[in-house]
């Protein structure tokens, strides 16, 4: 159970008991096991099985390498996106296409792991992240295509933002001062 709710629920209902902690009492005299995900790096490990094999593989083996090398090769770096466009004729007529999940990626599982530390300690919120990350990405990306490295781990800071700080979303989308921060820009 999310303690916080239960601990409201029940200051609400007793609101008139002038006592200090009376939730934290209340509910100290229920028998409950809790438990959290430990922190890094038990938390990156569990973050890595909700990930396909190969995904966890080739990120190893990129570490690995990076490791190795004591001279770190310039990395390439995509050039930006611009804003994204349609064809209104094929939003007309009935296109068919072969139904292919959307892949995990190593740069996805490392950028999940890189912002760790701002994840929530539950396993159920974790995976709930995740999903609705995969489910994004199911619809944004199109058939065959791949995004690229900086892309991908926007897309993760934002999911990580997102339900983290749901309150500030409005802020962060557009401003007086800025345009809207999503639009890709070229």
């Amino acid at each position: 159970m999310n303690m916080e709710i239960i601990e409201r629920a029940i200051e609400t209902h007793y609101k008139d008991k002038a006592v200090d902690d009376l939730a934290e009492y209340y509910l100290s005299k229920i028998v409950q096991l809790s438990f959290d995900l430990p922190k890094n790096p038990d938390l990156d490990r569990y973050l890595g099985s909700l990930f396909s094999n190969q995904s966890r593989f080739e990120l190893g083996a990129r570490l690995a390498n990076d490791a190795t090398n004591k001279e770190r090769k310039p990395e390439v770096v995509n050039p930006p996106l611009g804003s994204v466009t349609y064809d209104l004729g094929k939003v007309l007529k009935i296109v068919s296409s072969t139904t292919r999940e959307v892949e995990d990626t190593p740069d996805e599982l490392k950028a999940f792991c890189d912002y760790s530390d701002y994840l929530e300690n539950n396993p159920r919120k974790v995976l709930r992240l995740i999903n609705t990350h995969r489910l994004i990405k199911i619809f944004l990306q199109r058939d065959n295509t791949l995004w690229p490295v900086e892309l991908q781990r926007k897309l993760v800071i934002w999911r990580i933002f997102c339900d983290r700080w749901p309150q500030l979303v409005k802020y962060a989308i557009a401003s007086p001062q800025t345009d809207n921060c999503l639009r890709l820009r070229r």
